[in-house]
């Protein structure tokens, strides 16, 4: 089942990556303003990409990754592993898409195996053969691009379709129009890009009851709220979310049935539920939260004073 319609093409992108290429695999950001605070040049054709769209990579001299957009594109702040530029405004904020490979580990010359890619125009060299500057990314023309397929070994006929609708689950059967999934579609790929984060950072652990478990079980909770959170806040993903389990301790959290303290134990409700929820609150008291630092603490502190039910 694919999200596109039958009038829709597959488009095809040149990604400059350079230096930020290893760091973060799996996804294309580019911030909105350059260092003057001027819109940057370019920053407008990752908003215009769709699931099912093709990306070459391009690092050092060579396409090192082909992939395909899995995504939606979405705002968001500028995510760990890009590397920080002085921006013309206070915001840092930009376009996402969530990427997964085609084939990797490739090393496509540019100088030697790619005399065919137009120079001029919309493509990503200038009228002298190089790259364009401060242009992130550039669309390719099909015949262009099939040729590129074709040096990486892909089968075109092979590339997978995507779907818009595995991206706004789990709402896909709450009669929602096609703006309504998107909209949602969006929202979780920061959701899951946030979780990403985590995943690397943190144990597959719950940062409340501190069990072991997959990774389909933990989801990334914000500490705060995201409406609560100031811009600055928003940027800070490792700080502003944690690793919660869908066994439970999620919705306590939400609910306001639990909460951390300002030492980094959990602390129940003196609220009584039901007796079975009145077990599950007292083996969660006094735990240690696995989430809980120095640059975590006012999350948790606002979630204490205004979600928490004492």
């Amino acid at each position: 089942m694919t999200s596109r319609r039958d009038d829709e093409v597959t488009n095809y992108w040149w990604a400059n990556q350079s230096n930020n290429f290893e760091r973060v695999k799996g996804t294309l950001w580019t911030n909105f303003f350059d260092a003057k605070g001027a819109r940057r040049a370019g920053s407008a054709a990752l908003g215009n990409t769709r699931p099912g769209d093709v990306v070459f990579h391009y690092d050092g001299q060579f396409i090192r990754t082909v992939s395909i957009i899995v995504s939606e594109p979405a705002v968001t702040y500028r995510p760990p592993g890009y590397q920080d530029r002085e921006s013309g405004t206070e915001k840092d904020d930009g376009w996402l898409v969530l990427v997964e490979p085609l084939a990797s580990g490739l090393r496509i010359d540019r100088r030697k195996d790619v005399s065919f890619i137009e120079w001029g125009g919309t493509g990503p060299l200038n009228k002298h053969g190089g790259l364009k500057r401060g242009i992130y990314l550039s669309p390719l023309s099909e015949s262009t691009a099939e040729k590129l397929l074709k040096l990486a070994a892909i089968d075109v006929t092979a590339i997978p379709e995507t779907d818009i609708n595995s991206y706004a689950e789990p709402f896909s059967g709450a009669d929602l129009t096609e703006t309504d999934k998107l909209m949602l579609a969006k929202r979780r790929v920061e959701q899951q890009y946030l979780r990403a984060v985590l995943l690397e950072e943190s144990p597959l652990r719950c940062s409340m009851c501190q069990r072991e478990m997959p990774e389909s079980l933990l989801v990334a909770g914000h500490i705060k709220p995201r409406w609560a959170c100031s811009e600055e806040e928003r940027k800070d993903f490792a700080s502003v979310a944690m690793l919660i389990c869908l066994l439970g301790c999620d919705s306590l959290y939400e609910r306001g049935l639990i909460a951390v303290n300002a030492d980094g134990e959990v602390v129940r409700s003196s609220r009584s539920v039901t007796a079975d929820i009145d077990y599950l609150l007292d083996g969660l008291a006094g735990n240690e939260c696995l989430q809980h630092d120095d640059k975590s603490a006012p999350f948790f502190r606002w979630h204490l004073e205004n979600t928490f039910v004492a």
